[in-house]
Order: structure tokens, then C-alpha cells, then sequence
């Protein structure tokens, strides 16, 4: 266990890194009915469901390891 601080999302520090796009493409998660996605902060244009490829394949990973529900 360690004795650092928890760093917020609102922390100002987190705002100032930049971005840079890797230029993976995105994709979109409504198309693959084998993650479950939640909708509640949806949007018109469904950028709520867009994720990068890779991202996504990590995901399916991680979910295949986890116990039946």
C-alpha cells in the first residue's frame, strides 16, 4: 500500500497533459453486442460508444476472465 494522494479527474494537472492522437482508429461499441454498454450518458452522435480498437480487444480480453454473473 502506498501513501500517495488519490489524483482527481477535476484536478487541473489532468486537464494540462496534453492530447495526442495515436491515430488508432475508433470503434464503435454498439455494434458489438458482446460488451455490455451503458447508455445513461448517451449522445446524439454516439460518441459515448466509441472507443479506440485496441482499447476495445483489451476489454474482450478482460471479460472473458471474469467469473459467470
Amino acid at each position: 500500500m502506498t501513501d500517495r494522494p488519490i489524483t482527481l479527474l477535476s484536478d487541473p494537472r489532468v486537464a494540462a497533459v496534453p492530447v495526442i492522437d495515436c491515430g488508432e482508429p475508433l470503434f464503435d461499441l454498439r455494434k458489438l453486442p458482446a460488451l455490455l454498454l451503458d447508455d445513461r450518458q448517451a449522445d446524439e452522435a454516439g460518441d459515448y460508444a466509441r472507443l479506440r480498437i485496441g482499447l476495445t480487444d483489451r476489454l474482450l480480453v478482460a471479460q472473458s476472465k471474469l467469473p459467470p454473473a
